[in-house]
């Protein structure tokens, strides 16, 4: 697993190591309720890595993978077409990517010359990744996947992710 936040890789090798992570969960304000994540004793956790690194520079090693997942991502960087283009490296052919965005296009992450589609000119999003795939994959299935994020007891965040399944040519 590849993270850019050193916090969430730096939880996912506690987890890893010692399988689980007490953490809180807020209620309001500054009341809290403890929690614990718990990895379950049918995963290998010897098989499993975690490592911070930046999707627009990520390391000439990694290559030659079963599945790649890139879960809520792309509308986060500021040039997704970087991270587009490396993929026909990092999946094998016959293997399988895996992208997940809610097309959350923002000018303080991306700017709009680098969105993926999602303006008048430019077009549905999905479209502009389908062009910038098409080369070395094939959508092979396409669902809305919604989320939702818990800021406290009575705050969540609903949202809807693109989720798209391609095969690497």
């Amino acid at each position: 697993g590849l993270d850019y936040s050193e916090n969430f890789i730096r939880a996912a090798n506690f987890l890893k190591d010692k399988g689980k992570l007490p953490y809180e969960i807020k209620v309001t304000g500054d009341i809290c309720t403890s929690a614990m994540a718990e990895i379950s004793s049918e995963i290998d956790r010897e098989r499993l890595s975690f490592e911070v690194a930046d999707a627009h520079n990520l390391p000439t090693e990694l290559s030659n993978f079963d599945v790649v997942l890139a879960a809520n991502l792309l509308c986060r960087m500021h040039n997704p077409r970087q991270l587009l283009a490396r993929f026909p490296d990092l999946v094998k052919p016959g293997g399988q990517l895996i992208l997940t965005t809610p097309h959350t296009w923002m000018d303080t992450f991306t700017t709009r010359e680098n969105w993926l589609g999602a303006t008048p000119k430019s077009g549905q999003p999905l479209e502009t990744i389908k062009n910038e795939l098409a080369s070395s994959f094939s959508l092979t299935d396409c669902k809305d996947m919604p989320f939702l994020i818990r800021e406290h007891a009575r705050k969540f965040q609903w949202s809807v992710a693109q989720a798209t399944l391609w095969r690497r040519l």
